[in-house]
């Protein structure tokens, strides 16, 4: 049997992904696609994936009609085996060893039943043949994994030279031109890559990169737009989500808000920027938002205390007294002395900052979620002291009193209540 490979695995200069915000640090991709022997994609092609160093794992996926699929490896440091089935063409087999924090791009070659397979290599079940550039590109790629960067680039443009259309060559070029900070060269290689594959991520993200690089603000914003609407792998949402970190850090929230949303517009399901948001619109007051973003971040994970916390403060800063009722015993199932204390630790900080108000409000919290908590009396009293409110100041000295007897501050508080008489 006859399997033709006509692209090789590529060492991809990963430059922000999805993965790397989930911290996957031995996740990668394999992206196969089939053709016949006309080169036409096969779409219908069932792939199953399958590993002898991982007893259950098994996954099987079809071509579309462009003949690819994509697997995704929370472990890439396994090999996995690959088999082709298609009704009418020989099935075949082959072994992949997926790149970590890369793509490994494979092309495969069916041959139809009615055509006799060549015999395969003794101990094989494929063979396979490389074109000129491939063979030199492949010789790149070795020497660019072993950190070789400068004879790599010699070996992807002696490859461009055998064959000008080969779009891994630009976009690993690409990559190491980013790397050595020549962001013209990088963007020559990717309008190059653009040119052949008008819907190659790689080079969109390279274009993006390049011209963040240079400054170029607007070419940027363009690049990253134009990668959102192809990306299928989590990079334009990658990108947007560092984006926002970056305004962040500066302190433009606003700029940081478009780009959060952005990035869920890409991924939904992204959780850091679900996170993110959640928090702005908490310290905002926008209490609404706020809400919306901590049920999206349970949805995703539902024992998250930050969101718990959150949706918690949002309900019950809209009014709304049954859901914040209900988010309260969620939040105090969950880890009531985690979430009571970190209440708890804000309202020294509101206190002691000057705004008894807020440090009020984050007490009575404290209490609704944690009604044991005694020391959380004791701040209240001091609190509605500060506020000249004197009858909740005395209740609350008292419940701490009656509540905690032994406490140290028990003789502060007894002194209190008598000054307040």
């Amino acid at each position: 049997m006859l399997i033709k490979a006509r692209v090789l695995p590529v060492l991809v200069l990963w430059l922000a992904t999805a993965a790397s915000l989930a911290a996957q640090t031995t996740f990668g991709r394999v992206t196969i696609k089939i053709v016949d022997e006309q080169d036409q994609p096969l779409p219908g092609v069932t792939i199953i994936a399958t590993s002898s160093s991982l007893v259950d794992y098994r996954e099987e996926k079809t071509t579309d009609k462009k003949g690819k699929v994509n697997f995704g490896f929370t472990d890439a440091t396994h090999t996995y085996d690959f088999r082709f089935e298609k009704e009418g063409f020989n099935p075949a087999d082959t072994r992949i060893k997926p790149e970590i924090k890369a793509t490994t791009f494979r092309t495969f070659s069916l041959d139809r039943l009615s055509s006799a397979p060549p015999p395969a290599q003794e101990g094989t079940t494929t063979r396979v043949i490389y074109t000129p550039a491939e063979k030199v590109f492949n010789e790149g790629a070795k020497l660019l994994e072993s950190g070789d960067r400068d004879a790599a680039k010699a070996k992807f443009l002696e490859a461009l030279e055998k064959d000008a259309d080969m779009a891994l060559a630009h976009s690993a070029l690409g990559g190491v031109y980013l790397a050595e900070g020549d962001q013209q060269a990088a963007l020559a290689a990717a309008d190059r890559l653009i040119e052949i594959d008008p819907r190659n991520t790689r080079g969109h993200r390279i274009r993006y990169e390049a011209y963040k690089a240079l400054g170029k603000k607007k070419e940027a914003d363009e690049a990253l737009k134009e990668l959102s609407q192809l990306d299928s792998q989590g990079d334009a949402a990658a990108l947007m989500f560092n984006e926002a970190v970056d305004a962040l850090d500066v302190g433009d929230t606003n700029t940081a808000k478009a780009r959060f949303l952005e990035a869920l517009t890409a991924d939904p399901g992204l959780v850091p920027a679900l996170s993110a948001l959640a928090g702005i619109y908490s310290r905002e007051g926008s209490n609404a938002e706020a809400a919306e973003m901590a049920e999206k971040l349970l949805a995703a994970e539902p024992g998250n205390l930050k969101a718990l916390r959150i949706r918690h403060d949002a309900y019950r800063g809209l009014g709304d007294a049954e859901k914040t009722k209900a988010a309260a015993a969620a939040l105090a199932e969950a880890d009531p002395k985690a979430a009571a204390g970190g209440m708890f630790d804000r309202g020294i900080a509101l206190f002691e900052g000057g705004d008894a108000t807020a440090a009020v409000a984050e007490f009575e919290k404290v209490i609704e979620v944690d009604p044991g908590h005694t020391r959380a009396h004791y701040r209240l009293g001091l609190s509605y002291i500060s506020l000249g409110e004197t009858a909740k100041a005395k209740q609350h000295l008292q419940k701490f009193i009656e509540m905690a007897p032994d406490d140290p501050e028990v003789a502060a508080a007894r002194d209190m209540l008598g000054y307040l008489e």
